[in-house]
C-alpha cells in the first residue's frame, strides 16, 4: 500500500511540515509495548480532493501508492495545525448505519466550496486513542485547504462515532451535528447480511448487555439502540438535529439544514443536489431503487430479526 522508496526519514517529515502544508495525517498508529514503540502518526502527501468515495479510505488507497509518506511523533500536529490551519469545520453527520448517510454525504458534497470527509480512519482513531487531549488540532491537520477554493468542511463519522459526540462536542463547542435514522427494522434486515458488523469498535463503548446476547443479530440490535437513545438524548439537549430517512433530500436541500450547516443552495445547487439523488449513493453508475418495502418483506419472514427489533428498537420507530 505505501511504497517504502518514497518513505521520508521522521526527521525529513517535520522539517517538511515546518515549510508547507501539503502533507495530511492519515492514520494514528497505537503505542506498541512490545517493540518498545510510542504512540505514532502517519502522514502521507495525498493532495486536496475531492474525495468523491462513500469512504474515505477508498479514496486512500488510490492516491498512496504514488505518494510520500513518513511517520511522527504526535507532538508534530500541533505546531502543524497552527501554522497552516485546515479548513473550518461547519457540522457532522452521526447515523445509524445503512440508513442514507451516504446520501446526506452525497448532497453536502455537491454544495459550492465544501470539503467532505466520509468514515475516514483516522478520526476513528484520534476519537479513541486521544482521550485527554482536544481534537481540534488533529481535525484541523487532517482538512487540509486548497488555496482559497474550500470555504468549509463537514465530517461524515462512522456510525459508533454517536457515541463520542460529547467528546467531538468538547473539542468543537456548538459544532451543528444531524443523526440519520432510518426504520431500525429495515437498517436490522441490511446488517444481518454484513457479518461481524460492530465487533471492531472501540470496547470502552460497548453496552454490558453486549456480553450475553444470544447471537449476532441481538448484538446489532443492542449497539442500534444504543445508537438511537444516544442520538435521542442529544437532540433533547439541543445539540443535534436528527433527520428521518425520508426528509433526507428535502431537508438537505430546501428544509432547515443549509441555514444550520452555512451552505447556499442557489439554483446550479439545487440542480446539482437533485442530481445526485437520482443515484445510488454507492455505486452512482447505478440509479436509485427504493428497497424499503423488499426489507420489510425479508423481516417478516424472519422471526429472529422480528423478535429481536421488537425487544430492543421498536419504540424508536413509532
Amino acid at each position: 500500500m505505501m511504497n517504502p522508496e518514497l518513505q521520508l526519514t521522521h526527521w525529513q517529515g517535520v522539517a517538511e511540515l515546518s515549510v508547507q502544508d501539503t502533507f495530511t495525517p492519515i492514520s494514528i498508529l497505537p503505542p506498541n509495548e512490545s517493540a518498545g514503540s510510542p504512540l505514532r502518526v502517519l502522514w502521507a502527501e495525498i493532495g486536496h480532493g475531492p474525495f468523491s468515495s462513500p469512504f474515505f479510505d477508498q479514496d486512500l488507497t488510490n492516491r498512496l501508492a504514488n505518494a510520500r509518506w513518513f511517520v511522527s511523533l504526535p507532538d508534530a500536529i500541533l505546531p502543524y495545525a497552527f501554522r497552516s490551519p485546515g479548513v473550518p469545520l461547519r457540522g457532522a453527520i452521526l447515523h445509524m448505519s445503512r440508513c442514507g448517510s451516504t446520501l446526506a454525504r452525497n448532497l453536502l458534497g455537491a454544495t459550492d466550496r465544501s470539503l467532505v470527509m466520509s468514515e475516514a480512519g483516522l478520526i476513528n482513531s484520534a476519537i479513541a486513542q486521544f482521550t485527554n487531549q482536544s481534537l481540534q488540532p488533529i481535525f484541523s491537520a487532517f482538512l487540509r485547504p486548497d488555496g482559497d477554493r474550500l470555504q468549509r468542511s463537514y465530517l461524515k463519522c462512522t456510525s459508533w462515532n454517536v457515541l463520542a459526540a460529547d467528546r467531538i462536542l468538547a473539542s468543537f463547542p456548538g459544532l451543528p451535528l444531524v443523526f440519520i435514522q432510518r426504520h431500525s427494522l429495515e437498517v436490522l434486515v441490511s446488517l444481518s447480511r454484513t457479518p461481524g458488523w460492530g465487533e471492531g469498535f472501540p470496547g470502552g463503548m460497548n453496552s454490558p448487555e453486549l456480553e450475553h446476547a444470544e447471537n449476532p443479530i441481538e448484538r446489532i440490535a443492542i449497539r442500534l439502540r444504543d445508537f438511537l437513545l444516544a442520538a435521542r438524548r442529544l437532540e433533547q439537549e439541543g445539540r443535534c438535529r436528527i433527520v428521518k430517512y425520508p426528509e433526507i433530500i428535502s431537508r438537505f436541500i430546501d428544509g432547515d439544514l443549509p441555514e444550520y450547516f452555512g451552505y447556499d443552495v442557489d439554483e446550479a445547487t439545487r440542480s446539482r443536489m437533485l442530481r445526485v439523488a437520482e443515484f445510488n449513493s454507492k455505486n452512482p453508475q447505478n440509479r436509485f431503487r427504493a428497497d424499503s418495502a423488499e426489507k420489510q418483506d425479508v423481516a417478516g419472514a424472519a422471526p429472529e430479526i422480528q423478535r429481536v427489533h421488537d425487544r430492543y428498537l421498536r419504540a424508536f420507530d413509532r
